[in-house]
């Protein structure tokens, strides 16, 4: 945050840990989180300005211990 320029992008990153006993009862949640996350990948899209720096809100999928290379997966695929 030191070298912050009013011109970077700022990120609100959405993760959200999730057990198995639990997953499917929150599938909505998941789903909506995909849909953020294909959305940044597919516009780009600022969500909104202020100043010059632009601030975008990212979705990943659920995060659990057992699928932890298919979140690392999607992590990197928004963030090359």
């Amino acid at each position: 945050m030191k070298d912050y320029s009013p011109q970077d992008k700022i990120f609100q990153i959405l993760i959200e840990p999730k057990g198995k006993h639990i997953e499917l009862k929150d599938d909505w949640k998941n789903n909506m989180l995909n849909i953020m996350k294909e959305k940044y990948l597919n516009d780009d899209s600022i969500i909104f300005e202020y100043g010059q720096a632009n601030y975008y809100i990212v979705g990943l999928p659920f995060y659990n211990s057992a699928e932890e290379n298919k979140f690392i997966s999607s992590f990197n695929e928004c963030f090359k």
